[in-house]
């Protein structure tokens, strides 16, 4: 389960600025994709 963490930490202490234009689409879609892969 180290994606959720990885995915939230970034989004939360800022690893995305700069790096990523929309964060909130790219969180979105990160989680989608996990909810995808655990079958939900």
């Amino acid at each position: 389960m180290a994606r959720p963490h990885g995915s939230i930490s970034s989004e939360l202490f800022g690893h995305l600025v700069g790096v990523v234009l929309d964060t909130d689409r790219w969180f979105d879609r990160a989680m989608a994709e996990l909810a995808a892969g655990l079958g939900l």
